[in-house]
């Protein structure tokens, strides 16, 4: 990972005015953003390496990650990864790849039966509209 692979924040910088407040209220997204900021500014004061601190912060952020199971941790994997992308955090390769396990998880969501419980169940044949009767 060079440089330019990640996004570059001064060690005293800090990402609650601005970056934190664009979350809309995500919890996950706001939780991965601190896990970032935090790990490091953290290495970059013991090591004033830019490369080192970077690579402890996307190791942080990958760990407060949401898992990708449940329609809403779904969505929220998405919108940390998205992010990271957005912000040069991750490389644009891993981002993919992500994003890509992300659409797995979303189309294995979306058949849960767990998932599925609240709904109304279909059976049978739908019912006949009574105004196509009439139009006959």
């Amino acid at each position: 990972m060079k440089n330019s692979d990640h996004r570059t924040i001064s060690a005293g910088a800090e990402l609650e005015p601005d970056s934190v407040k664009h979350t809309a209220g995500n919890a996950a997204l706001s939780r991965c953003i601190r896990a970032w900021q935090s790990a490091y500014n953290e290495e970059f004061a013991a090591s004033n390496d830019d490369y080192e601190a970077g690579k402890a912060g996307l190791k942080a952020f990958r760990l407060a990650l949401p898992p990708l199971a449940g329609h809403q941790n779904v969505c929220d994997f998405i919108a940390c990864i998205t992010y990271a992308m957005v912000n040069e955090i991750t490389r644009p390769n891993e981002s993919h790849r992500c994003l890509e396990a992300a659409k797995i998880a979303l189309g294995t969501v979306r058949h849960d039966p767990e998932q599925r419980r609240g709904q109304s169940k279909r059976r049978g044949r739908p019912t006949k509209n009574p105004l196509a009767r009439e139009n006959k």
